[in-house]
């Protein structure tokens, strides 16, 4: 009726964003649901077991709203989280609804928009945590916890870390950053504290390997599950050079570690990438993974199967065409007004 039409165009907006955002994560949550339901019956028994742990927890491979910080919104079946403009939280950070796999190679990635035709300068990190840090402060910031900053800078467990070059490890609008990481059980030992566990990290932006100095804190440089599968191929002489690559994340052995986003600044928007149909690296060089390890996504899919140096392919052609038309909407989404 004409009482309930909306009398102006802000109103009228709101009113269709609304619609639009409710069908956006209907899609999304259906697409999510057919691609449980096909890792469910996968050749890979890794893959299969996630799958069922996600289902019988009711759990997805996205940003969980429980674990999302004020002045956050979440968009796109909670694969999207969005600062809305003139929040005046200073940082405000969403984790992922499930943690990494443990004793497995994992990688996720998360893409960097701006809403609509913001065209400011965007500030953000991207990395891990557990579940104790809080959600209004920056990740990296918190014992046992990893942060990239837009400026290319690591902070790592409250210790800032450079990297060899700020200008290669910085990001923005229109990038992609990765993350590689091993949490590695076998690496247990006892402190005053608790019982610790190390977890290998390498970050990567747009496909290039972010490299942190050598010497600084976190690098890590013992005899590792990294270094042995690459003793195991026979190739020492690039022992050194993939290690001064990676970072030593050490967090309690009874803890979860999951994908974790910090915005500042607001109308910024990050698109989560947990599942391999969604990743955009497309060699094993680009996840900057040992050769002949299987590589997992977030939510158990698998990346790049043992010995392969491409990213995994599905044997059905059909399916590939839907998974990288829904992967390409992600990115239309996130470039669109109404968010």
């Amino acid at each position: 009726s004409p009482r309930s039409f909306p009398p102006t165009p802000r109103a009228r907006r709101a009113v269709e964003g609304r619609a639009a955002k409710f069908a956006e994560d209907v899609i999304f949550l259906a697409r999510d649901r057919l691609r449980a339901q096909e890792a469910a019956s996968s050749r890979d028994a890794v893959t299969r077991r996630r799958a069922e742990e996600i289902a019988a927890d009711g759990r997805l491979a996205a940003f969980a709203d429980e674990d999302t910080g004020a002045g956050i919104s979440l968009g796109c079946g909670q694969h999207c989280a969005t600062k809305g403009a003139g929040n005046n939280v200073l940082y405000a950070s969403t984790r992922s609804m499930v943690p990494v796999l443990r004793n497995r190679w994992v990688y996720f990635e998360m893409s960097v928009s701006v809403a609509g035709t913001q065209s400011h300068m965007t500030s953000l990190s991207i990395g891990l945590s557990t579940r104790d840090m809080p959600l209004n402060s920056l990740v990296g910031q918190w014992p046992g916890s990893l942060g990239m900053c837009t400026t290319g800078q690591l902070l790592l467990s409250g210790q800032w870390t450079a990297t060899a070059d700020p200008r290669l490890s910085s990001f923005g609008n229109g990038s992609t950053v990765g993350c590689l990481l091993f949490l590695d059980d076998t690496s247990a030992f006892q402190t005053w504290d608790d019982v610790m566990v190390d977890v290998r990290v390498v970050l990567t932006v747009d496909g290039e390997r972010v490299v942190p100095l050598v010497g600084m804190g976190g690098v890590m440089h013992d005899e590792t599950v990294w270094q042995q599968a690459h003793r195991r191929k026979g190739e020492a002489e690039r022992l050194e050079k993939e290690d001064a690559l990676a970072l030593c994340l050490k967090i309690p052995k009874d803890e979860e570690l999951y994908p974790t986003l910090t915005l500042h600044s607001p109308g910024t928007m990050v698109l989560c990438r947990f599942c391999a149909a969604d990743v955009l690296a497309e060699t094993r060089d680009m996840v900057g993974a040992p050769p002949d390890v299987p590589v997992y996504a977030v939510d158990g899919s698998v990346i790049l199967e043992r010995g392969s140096d491409v990213a995994f392919v599905d044997d059905e052609d059909e399916d590939n065409e839907s998974d990288d038309t829904e992967s390409s909407n992600c990115v239309d989404i996130m470039e669109g007004d109404h968010l």
